[in-house]
């Protein structure tokens, strides 16, 4: 008989205080996401060509994060968050 595999239920992130929300729309209005994806994307490998030895373990780490934060930039340029309105 095949073993029952267990489930593991993720607790709900929280929900994005009035306060969150401004910020980002805020940070999205001065820096548009697709001009800011792209340069933090150049300075990433920029900085990845000049990898220092012995950090590798904590440029994969930061590289795991800011690749997720691109997605979320290209998420919200697609969505049209934080467009100027004239």
């Amino acid at each position: 008989m095949p073993k029952k595999q267990k489930t593991t239920t993720l607790p709900s992130p929280p929900a994005l205080t009035p306060e969150l929300k401004d910020a980002l729309l805020h940070f999205f209005q001065c820096n548009p996401p697709k001009k800011f994806s792209r340069g933090l994307r150049n300075m990433v490998v920029e900085l990845m060509s000049h990898q220092v030895e012995g950090h590798r373990e904590y440029v994969f780490e930061l590289l795991l994060g800011l690749e997720m934060f691109f997605d979320v930039l290209d998420l919200a340029e697609d969505v049209g968050f934080g467009e100027r309105k004239i």
